[in-house]
């Protein structure tokens, strides 16, 4: 079987085309068998290209869910943070389109672009 395996590997579309191509010209070559076994190696080979696919999504799934959990707080949390002695900085880093779309905001916040945000935060202005 595996130097058949091996045949296959290296000369596989040839020689299932030789094989069908003499069986129909008359020569008793069992044609069948070359086709159900490249039939076959075809379906493993497709199947573990999907399986891959499959594989590499749910990874890339997992780590946006992972990239999208991030430290949130409550309004009260924050409440109880900014009326503590050390200063709490809160950063605005939506883009100024979605500033516009939702002009809501934290009062005290400081408006910061996500694209440029050391420049943004050098020229510190609060979030209107």
């Amino acid at each position: 079987m595996e130097p058949m395996m091996n045949l296959f590997a290296q000369y596989g579309l040839l020689l299932v085309f030789a094989n069908v191509l003499l069986a129909q010209a008359g020569l008793p070559l069992p044609a069948l068998p070359t086709l159900i076994v490249a039939g076959a190696l075809a379906f493993a080979v497709l199947g573990l290209a999907v399986g891959l696919y499959i594989v590499a999504k749910l990874i890339e799934r997992r780590l946006f869910i992972r990239l999208m959990r991030m430290v949130r707080i409550t309004a009260h949390e924050l409440r109880a943070l900014k009326q503590r002695e050390t200063p709490v900085v809160i950063l605005d880093v939506r883009s100024s389109i979605a500033r516009k779309i939702d002009p809501r905001h934290i009062p005290g916040a400081l408006a910061v672009n996500i694209a440029t945000p050391a420049h943004d935060i050098s020229n510190v202005s609060p979030a209107c």
